[in-house]
């Protein structure tokens, strides 16, 4: 599996020069994603897709199955919260899933870590931005 990891990891770094590269890899990398129970793979694969996404059209909702699974059943914070970070930057709002993200995200902003508070407000800040996020998604005022 480490070699898995690394192979991942290089992709990942080769993608942010040019990811148009990698579209070819797409099916392969979804096998690996919905089959892996490795935490660091399954965080480079979802880093992987959110410059893939943008790319090919199709990819955000073949990802929804995947990435709804990851929000409902990971243990591990880091693996849940680069969900929640591919389902907002990738997928289109007012969806099922966006929503579950942002429940999700919402949980984050709540903890006791500060590093995870942190991050959270980083998406959130992001998600903001979004044109009409805040009519979908209605959250209280942050003072």
């Amino acid at each position: 599996q480490g070699v898995l990891t690394a192979s991942v990891n290089t992709f990942l770094e080769l993608a942010r020069k040019n990811a148009r590269n990698y579209l070819s890899l797409v099916p392969q990398l979804y096998h690996i994603l919905v089959n892996t129970t490795n935490n660091w793979l399954s965080i480079k694969l979802l880093k992987l897709f959110q410059l893939l996404c943008p790319l090919e059209p199709r990819l955000p909702a073949k990802l929804v199955e995947p990435l709804t699974n990851l929000l409902n059943t990971t243990k591990a914070a880091s693996v849940e919260f680069e969900a929640i970070r591919t389902v907002l930057r990738t997928l289109p709002e007012g969806t099922q899933l966006a929503s579950l993200a942002v429940e999700k995200l919402q949980v984050f902003l709540n903890s006791s870590d500060r590093n995870l508070r942190y991050l959270a407000l980083e998406v959130f800040r992001e998600a903001l931005e979004q044109p009409g996020f805040r009519e979908r998604h209605p959250v209280a005022d942050l003072h």
